[in-house]
């Protein structure tokens, strides 16, 4: 239907009221959050993951599953300390 519809009005109207006026610090902790006013190590997890698919430079780890989950959580645990 129309309303699956992202018409430039409304990407602008959305832009502006959670995007603009934001830092950067707060976009990416508005990204990374849910429901909650903090983040986690899960929040990190699920996004970074994403990267791990994606980022070309990483390729070599998607053979191997477990190093892959193991690099994941080092660059976590390199965020938080």
């Amino acid at each position: 239907g129309t309303d699956a519809l992202v018409t430039k009005q409304k990407a602008s109207q959305w832009w502006a009221s959670h995007v603009r006026q934001k830092t950067p610090e707060q976009r990416l902790f508005n990204l990374l959050r849910t429901d909650r006013n903090y983040v986690t190590r899960e929040d990190w997890k699920e996004h970074l993951a994403v990267l791990l698919d994606t980022h070309p430079g990483l390729d070599f780890l998607k053979g191997t599953p477990e190093f892959q989950d193991r690099y994941l959580e080092c660059v976590v645990e390199r965020i938080y300390y």
